[in-house]
């Protein structure tokens, strides 16, 4: 059924259900809507109650419908209703400038009893630095996951995959359990709530349900944060020693009049006593070192994806990616320092995106017009020629919203508190994701394979003219792959020989990351079994011909050619994206492109009444849960061979041909023997 948002569907009745926040709702404050008896205020107010905290509660409302018309219709309603709640529930939370204070105190003071703690323990006899390290990873890891979860923790195989992922053990992991086991969970039962209202009293904030828990919520930020930087007391790390020093030789005072920023993260000051003659001019000369710092954007890319290449979070896409955004904010708004950026410069970079062409970016050469002249010629193009896409601006400013955080993160410099993320400035994609692209239909399909690259060309350099020459390069033999596999682009064109494997006389293409190219993501790691449509026009004979030659690649001409992009982008420029206009004018209006042939063939194996777990096994897609993604094996060799054998075989009508390479690998092996002869 089409999705509606906080709707589903339980047998052949509607209902709506939200999170609401638990507070005194007056039912006749409020117009809660009840048209045609369709809602009962008793049962809202049955369901909502009268609540001392400020937990979110869900709320579970039939529809008393079975039209889905109907259905939409009165979940928007009550869709409305609930966005006042919230509102006026915002209205009474801390501001962010508060939060930050508090999570300041509760750090400074985190940092000074673990220091002395540390020292402490450093001078017993049994003192054990690996046990106390890991003491502090349990810690950090039961105030973080508060921190995540509120007031009671529902710890699941996600948090325990996590802490794994980040180095914990098996009886760390068990540590952090038992050590919420023993407060029940509860955070109410963790920390002593007297600590929270000495901070609100401290700074003259009232003492509610709400603002307790949102400061009850700053004390594990600041917990989970300074347990964290566990550097400074086992590793000897403290980062403030070389500023301490600095300060004392260029001011001529003693280093122990400096104020230490304790935190990394969010820029904590200790409160050790300054002397009244020095404070002035040390904090003066200290405040203007961080402000005056400044950080190219592009640096901050840079540092950033270092960052998740040691954590092997991004591939070279994602990485690519940074780069660009950074590149292009750069030149569209001119904030070369990132610590200068302010919010009128992220809704400028976004109304920029909206008036750029479409084809921006894709050429170096386009960076080196200004934006005026840039904006000039997109004034004179048509209006599908302008914009970049929903999906492109979303993904910039998903990347910028990194690199702020990334920078946020920093010790040395000013920190811009009042970034809040890039959401609002980012938009929404009408329709479905899936209607960006449609699948090929089978005419259009076998349209395809009529043209010249597969029956037929002129001669290596007229490849666009029918003639009797047929080449076995990336042109002839991508196409056909993605048809009878459904495999990605780049899956293909960055194989290598040697992924094209064969166990128990089924042969099949290992997808794995490689030195050409990286995958979208880890499912996409996979085995796909070869299309006996394909082993019929010679791709073994192709392969053994590449090995007899010394190439190593499956379509090594693309690696000759657009070094600077991927061997996707080589591929399509090379042939494809010439080829498409030709065989399907109105491809652009009908949304159909390369990646078209992986719709066809996942529609296919669903009409083919294919189990879905084997089709996401072939389409490297993710499970439906949890449950399927963790605990389901991949289905075995011999099962996907059976699916992709369903697969209707599109080159049937091809005759095999004796196998002939590409003109330019003729000239690479000439360049090789050449250069040998050199060296002899």
């Amino acid at each position: 059924m089409p999705k509606i948002q906080h709707v589903y569907r339980r047998g052949a009745v509607y209902y709506w259900q939200r999170r609401l926040p638990k507070k005194r709702i007056q039912a006749s404050q409020y117009e809660i809507p009840c048209k045609n008896n369709c809602i009962e205020r008793d049962e809202y107010a049955r369901s909502s109650g009268e609540y001392q905290n400020t937990q979110p509660e869900k709320i579970q409302l039939c529809l008393h419908a079975r039209e889905l018309c109907l259905a939409k219709q009165r979940a928007s309603l009550l869709t409305a209703f609930s966005e006042i709640v919230f509102r006026e529930y915002r209205q009474g939370m801390l501001s962010g400038s508060q939060v930050v204070v508090m999570v300041q105190d509760f750090g400074v003071a985190f940092m000074r009893d673990l220091d002395a703690a540390a020292l402490l323990a450093k001078q017993r006899a049994d003192f054990n630095i690996d046990s106390e390290e890991s003491k502090e990873r349990i810690m950090h890891w039961v105030h973080k996951l508060f921190a995540a979860h509120g007031s009671k923790i529902e710890l699941r195989d996600r948090d325990r995959a996590l802490m794994a992922k980040n180095g914990l053990g098996l009886r760390e992991i068990a540590a952090v359990e038992q050590s919420l086991c023993n407060c029940e969970f509860r955070a109410d039962k963790f920390v002593d709530p007297t600590k929270i209202k000495a901070v609100l009293t401290k700074h003259n904030i009232e003492h509610n349900a709400s603002n307790f828990f949102e400061a009850r919520q700053a004390y594990f930020r600041a917990g989970a944060q300074v347990l964290k930087d566990s550097g400074r007391r086992w590793q000897g790390e403290f980062a403030e020693d070389a500023q301490i020093l600095s300060q004392a030789i260029t001011a001529e005072v003693q280093p122990y009049g400096y104020q230490i920023r304790s935190m990394p993260s969010v820029g904590i000051q200790s409160d050790i006593e300054v002397p009244a003659e020095r404070a002035a001019g040390l904090n003066s000369n200290h405040k203007s070192s961080v402000q005056t710092q400044k950080v190219p954007t592009k640096e901050i890319a840079e540092k950033l994806i270092q960052d998740k290449r040691r954590d092997k979070t991004w591939g070279e896409p994602s990485e690519k990616q940074c780069r660009t955004a950074a590149k292009l904010f750069v030149w569209a708004t001119g904030v070369e320092f990132i610590g200068e950026l302010t919010e009128s410069d992220l809704r400028s970079f976004r109304d920029i995106m909206l008036n750029l062409p479409k084809s921006f970016g894709k050429s170096p050469k386009d960076y080196d017009q200004s934006l005026e002249e840039v904006l000039e010629k997109a004034s004179r193009m048509s209006l599908d020629e302008v914009a970049f896409s929903p999906s492109t601006i979303n993904k910039h400013f998903q990347k910028l919203d990194d690199m702020i955080v990334f920078f946020n993160s920093g010790a040395d410099h000013q920190k811009l508190h009042w970034f809040n993320g890039t959401a609002a400035y980012r938009t929404k994609r009408q329709g479905r994701a899936k209607e960006d692209r449609n699948p090929f239909e089978s005419d259009t399909i076998t349209k395809i394979f009529d043209y010249p690259f597969f029956i037929g060309c002129k001669s290596d350099a007229r490849r666009h003219i029918a003639g009797d020459i047929v080449v076995h390069d990336s042109q002839f033999w991508v196409p056909i792959i993605a048809a009878h596999s459904g495999m990605r682009r780049s899956e293909i064109t960055g194989l290598n020989l040697s992924d094209v494997r064969c166990s128990e006389g089924i042969h099949y293409f290992n997808i794995e990351e490689n030195e050409h190219r990286g995958l979208k993501n880890k499912q996409s790691k996979r085995l796909v079994p070869i299309h006996q449509a394909i082993l019929k026009l010679g791709f073994l004979d192709y392969i053994k011909e590449l090995k007899a030659r010394g190439f190593s690649n499956l379509f090594p001409e693309l690696h000759l050619i657009y070094k600077d992009s991927g061997t996707g982008e080589a591929f399509s420029k090379s042939g494809w994206n010439a080829a498409i206009p030709k065989i399907i004018p109105d491809h652009t209006e009908k949304k159909l492109c390369f990646h078209s042939f992986r719709h066809s063939v996942i529609t296919a194996l669903h009409r083919l009444k294919v189990d879905p777990s084997v089709c996401k096994n072939i389409a490297g897609h993710l499970g439906e849960d949890v449950h399927e993604e963790r605990y389901l094996e991949t289905a075995e060799l011999q099962v996907l061979a059976e699916a992709i054998s369903k697969l209707p075989s599109y080159v049937g009508d091809l005759p095999k041909r004796p196998i002939r390479l590409s003109h330019k690998l003729s000239k690479k092996q000439r360049k090789r023997k050449t250069s040998k002869k050199q060296d002899a």
